[in-house]
């Protein structure tokens, strides 16, 4: 009896440790692979000379990332955007990976999906923190120049968006592209309860947005823990872009929220989904005229861990 009674008491005090706090930070087993699946719906409304133009943007990504060498502060691994693909209702366009496409084309798509192709046959080499941010990538000279190769004789046009083209396979993008996916962890033990603050620059089409969260941990248990974020998109920066010749000024901004299902052991994906509401203007400066351009946009994205 005394004995039983050791036990539970012991098997209580451990399961009461337990629940007071988890290090959450990426605790991921050397060489092993890890992939997410990811998709996103953007409805937006874009407001011209007085007319409402709306379009749907769909868009699913295959991610994998193998950790190749811990350090103390942070960790080396491969990364792969093992498929992309971006389907856009107006314009009617679908870009993809899966297909070779040609850098020789004069049509946008033909070019787009070559480099898309190119870059999902690439590994990056990255450095990262243990909260999930890109620290560099390491080859990403290598990259660039692989997954850009041609663009510098591009025509007709797909000369016209080599600007766009190019951020492709630029580092800001490539960066953002996988904090998406990533970038969630304190990296210190935390409670129930317990909050911090995390963000990453998106620069899909383009145009830089900041995206913070002040997320919390709402419960864990061994499998697994969620987390719940309230999500603050702003413009990267008050300056202009300057995209095929024309200077963008962004001003839109939004809000939303998040909820990630992570293994606390590894500090992985398990699923997440999100949903942002933007709205505000972007401003078009371009051969000497100027357009003011009214935007909504709703943007629904949830992710899945896949074997």
């Amino acid at each position: 009896m005394k004995i039983l009674l050791t036990s539970i008491f012991i098997t209580v005090l451990s399961s009461f440790a337990f629940s007071q706090s988890v290090e959450l930070k990426y605790n991921l087993d050397k060489d092993k692979t890890y992939k997410v699946k990811s998709s996103s719906i953007q409805d937006q409304t874009v407001t011209m000379q007085g007319m409402e133009r709306k379009s749907e943007t769909r868009s699913i990504s295959y991610f994998s990332l193998k950790m190749l060498d811990p350090k103390p502060d942070f960790f080396i691994a491969e990364v792969k955007f093992d498929t992309l693909k971006t389907t856009i209702s107006m314009p009617p366009m679908e870009l993809t990976s899966a297909k070779k496409g040609d850098i020789n084309s004069e049509e946008v798509g033909e070019v787009s999906n070559c480099i898309l192709n190119r870059l999902s046959n690439s590994t990056l080499v990255v450095r990262m923190d243990y909260t999930g941010h890109v620290q560099e990538i390491m080859n990403h000279r290598v990259i660039k120049e692989t997954v850009l190769a041609g663009t510098d004789s591009l025509k007709g046009q797909a000369a016209m968006a080599k600007g766009q083209l190019e951020m492709i396979a630029s580092k800001d993008a490539l960066i953002g592209m996988i904090e998406g996916v990533t970038a969630y962890l304190p990296n210190k033990e935390v409670k129930k309860g317990d909050s911090w603050e995390s963000s990453f620059i998106s620069k899909n089409g383009g145009v830089g947005m900041n995206i913070s969260s002040n997320l919390k941990l709402k419960e864990f248990f061994k499998k697994n823990a969620v987390i719940e974020g309230d999500v603050v998109a702003e413009p990267e920066s008050s300056e202009p872009t300057v995209m095929n010749g024309a200077e963008i000024t962004n001003e839109l901004r939004g809000l939303g929220k998040s909820t990630i299902e992570i293994d606390p052991e590894t500090g992985w994906i398990i699923s997440s989904s999100s949903k942002i509401q933007l709205s505000g203007n972007m401003h078009i400066k371009a051969q000497g005229q100027n357009m003011t351009m009214p935007v909504e946009s709703i943007i629904t994205g949830e992710s899945m861990v896949i074997e």
